[in-house]
């Protein structure tokens, strides 16, 4: 039938399992070899374990090296960290750091191999105070070499050195640009006679001995850079200062190479600052500190005025009996003049409240400059005293007068053309409102 195929093979996997389970397969299979080769597998394994451990960070360094990777083998000493490559200018002393950990030895080595194939060796020495650092100076390299440094049992790789030309500052152009309020024109300064106004700004231009990849302006008395343009052929530069109210003592110039060379030995430009002087102003009449007035009476009051680039404001002051002070505003038409005379015909019948017999009018006038970057400068006249009396008090004044001298006559009976040469020209109050 169709099942007979099966039904045999099952009754002979049957027999076979029957016949097996009565075997000793440890007769058939020799397996002590194989449990002595695992024995001596575990033993190895665990005391490789215990090694790697007992190894610590060397261990994994040496892993990496058995897998082909480019670890350097471990050492007492390590270098964490070096100068490595650099450029410096021909001539400058190359300083050279190295910090290392593990066992820190007491001084290092440096080798160094010119350009020329000569052969230096100088100390790395521990720098105080800082554990594991140590430097080396080698002084006025002329040209290139390499270096490499040995600690300990520590060598490092071999680093290059390039020693480049400086570039140099030559040609330095000054000219100073006046605050706007002194209505002066630009003026070229010479580098040795800086005395500069506050506010101004001084441009700076000069020329460079190689083309220049940065430039800039260090300033001194104020820790601050300005940086430089540099025009198109790389070896004209230019910059401005602005010119403060202080602290500023001078300048220099630095410049870097396109090779990456910084200039040297830079001059110092000492600058000076001028402040702007604040004006002056005095009282020319009355001549006497106090005067007596009658109520209806016209003050006259003249001054001179003075500032070194020009007056914008004048004003009189006063108080009546120490009391609020009020102010007069006078028109200068539009002009800012150096110097400045004026009188006013003061009419005090119309000062309100309406003045009595006794009052006594303090005054006094103050001038203000056109400075609008580091002032605005006021100068203030001597406070002047004005008593008002009856007409019987100031005839008796005016007639003690008469008795001094002639000149006091004149004083007091003065004519019109008079005044006009001696008091300068009239001036007069602002409307009110402006």
């Amino acid at each position: 039938s169709a099942d007979a195929p099966h039904a045999l093979v099952r009754a002979l996997l049957a027999e076979t399992a029957a016949i097996a389970a009565r075997l000793n397969f440890n007769y058939v299979i020799k397996t002590r070899r194989m449990r002595r080769a695992l024995l001596a597998a575990l033993l190895i394994l665990s005391a490789s374990a215990g090694l790697f451990v007992f190894g610590g960070s060397a261990s994994v360094l040496l892993v990496k090296r058995a897998f082909l990777f480019t670890t350097p083998l471990p050492h007492k000493t390590r270098i964490t960290s070096i100068t490595g490559d650099k450029k410096i200018g021909v001539g400058e002393d190359f300083k050279l750091d190295v910090t290392v950990e593990g066992v820190i030895p007491k001084t290092g080595q440096v080798t160094v191999t010119t350009h020329s194939g000569e052969l230096r060796q100088y100390p790395a020495s521990p720098v105080p105070g800082h554990p594991g650092a140590f430097s080396a100076l080698i002084h006025s390299q002329q040209e290139n070499f390499t270096y490499y440094v040995k600690m300990n049992d520590e060598t490092s790789p071999t680093y290059h050195v390039t020693s480049l030309q400086r570039p140099a500052v030559a040609d330095v152009v000054c000219v100073q640009t006046y605050p706007a309020y002194t209505r002066l024109a630009p003026l070229e300064r010479h580098t040795g006679d800086l005395s500069l106004l506050a506010g101004s700004t001084l441009k700076i231009t000069a020329r460079s001995t190689l083309p220049l990849q940065k430039a800039w302006l260090k300033l001194t008395g104020v820790d601050k850079e300005i940086p430089m343009s540099i025009d198109p052929n790389q070896t004209g530069i230019s910059g401005e200062i602005p010119i403060p109210a202080k602290d500023l003592t001078g300048f220099s110039i630095h410049l870097l190479s396109t090779e990456g060379a910084e200039s040297a030995d830079t001059a110092t430009y000492r600058i000076d600052i001028l402040k702007d002087q604040e004006p002056t102003v005095r009282i020319t009449y009355p001549l006497n500190r106090e005067e007596l007035a009658t109520q209806q009476a016209k003050l006259l009051v003249a001054f001179d005025a003075k500032d070194d680039f020009g007056i914008a404001k004048v004003e009189l002051h006063y108080t009546i009996d120490q009391g609020q002070e009020k102010i007069v505003p006078f028109d200068l038409e539009g002009r800012i003049d150096k110097n400045v005379g004026r009188r006013y015909e003061w009419e005090l019948d119309k000062l309100l409240p309406p003045l009595t017999v006794g009052s006594v009018i303090e005054f006094w006038v103050t001038v203000t400059d056109n400075n609008d970057i580091t002032g605005p400068g006021v100068g203030v006249s001597e406070h002047y005293q004005t008593k008002i009396v009856t007409a019987d008090e100031k005839r008796l004044d005016l007639a003690n007068r008469l008795q001094d001298t002639i000149s006091g006559v004149k004083e007091v009976t003065g004519s019109e053309e008079e005044l006009n040469k001696t008091l300068g020209q009239g001036i007069f109050a602002k409307p009110q409102g402006q």
